[in-house]
């Protein structure tokens, strides 16, 4: 059996040191209860504590981001435990999110509305703003070893049979997200849908093909400058191997390190429409509209789902105390 564990999200917690007693798993009866005491490791307090001025919704993002981190790092703590560093070393393997903001919930870059300055649209013409926007990583476990996997599954067994409820949290958790991120989005197009369209049609001045602004919202970065015949720039991929079974030999444990940051080299064309892009935004005084119209937004989805959020947060913290209480040796 192939086992592959892959970090995906940074994020740092709030585990105290704490002993860890005894599982029961349903595979079995004396022989399959397995011993599992370890010390969780110590980790900074600042992720899950939500700033005072932060409202609920932002509140429960923010514990719904750091969520996997955190199962991950007990995860890695019972390994650890068990002999096995292998998860715990990926863990402390990370690539930054490109932008310190972007760790942040409830918040809007203006380059998530496109380049809005002259070294943006140089740096990343128009089809590479996600370079901008790249999020981070950590680094990926990939195993081919029945022993580690197996011990593996029997963390993962003491974790959920320990805070039970913990997977359909982290789904929940999930879903959330995903519904509040859109909710966001759709509530700042809302707002803006003037200061966009007066921006628009300051590009049109250079560029009159560009589609409409409706148009526009059904096409990527790709087809667009497709249909303005301007031949678009080219990702740079960042170093590394990225994690894949076939680099790991039988009987064998593998670490990743995260791979490194992509670049993009727009092209020249594409850096002038980026210009024009860019140069509109503050002829039509978009970041200020987008400035005056986040925090409006923000209280809209906290008023939508405020309630949801409390008891998000609610049920996702008490689990998590479940795995930091004290167990008898």
């Amino acid at each position: 059996m192939t086992t592959v564990l892959l970090v995906l999200a940074v994020a740092t917690g709030s585990f105290a040191a704490a002993s860890w007693g005894l599982s029961r798993f349903a595979d079995g009866g004396e022989d399959d209860v397995v011993r599992v005491r370890f010390a969780a490791p110590r980790l900074p307090e600042r992720s899950l504590t939500a700033p005072r001025s932060e409202g609920s919704v932002a509140s429960a993002l923010r514990l719904a981001s750091a969520l996997p981190g955190e199962i991950g790092r007990v995860r890695a703590a019972c390994l650890q435990q068990q002999g096995r560093d292998e998860l715990d070393r990926a863990l402390r393997q990370r690539r930054q999110p490109a932008r310190p903001e972007l760790t942040q919930p409830l918040t809007v870059l203006p380059i998530e509305f496109g380049p809005s300055s002259s070294a943006e649209a140089r740096r990343f013409g128009f089809a590479g703003t996600a370079v901008a926007l790249d999020e981070g990583e950590v680094g990926a476990v990939v195993s081919r070893d029945p022993v580690y996997d197996r011990l593996a599954e029997r963390c993962d067994g003491w974790m959920y049979e320990r805070a039970r409820g913990l997977q359909e949290a982290q789904a929940s958790a999930s879903r959330f997200s995903e519904v509040v991120d859109g909710a966001f989005h759709d509530e700042l197009v809302r707002l803006l849908d003037d200061a966009i369209e007066r921006r628009l049609d300051c590009v049109r001045v250079r560029y009159p093909a560009l589609p409409s602004w409706s148009a526009l919202q059904q096409m990527n970065e790709d087809e667009l400058l497709a249909r303005l015949r301007i031949v678009p720039g080219r990702v740079l991929r960042g170093g590394g191997l990225a994690p894949s079974e076939r680099l790991v030999p039988v009987g064998r444990v593998r670490v990743f390190a995260p791979l490194g940051r992509d670049r993009y080299r727009p092209s020249a064309a594409e850096v002038r429409f980026a210009t024009a892009f860019a140069d509109c935004a503050r002829r039509t005084g978009f970041e200020r509209a987008l400035a005056a119209a986040t925090p409006r937004a923000v209280v809209s989805i906290e008023t939508r789902f405020g309630v949801r959020a409390d008891r998000l947060r609610r049920d996702v913290t008490a689990l998590l105390a479940r795995l930091q209480v004290r167990a008898r040796p």
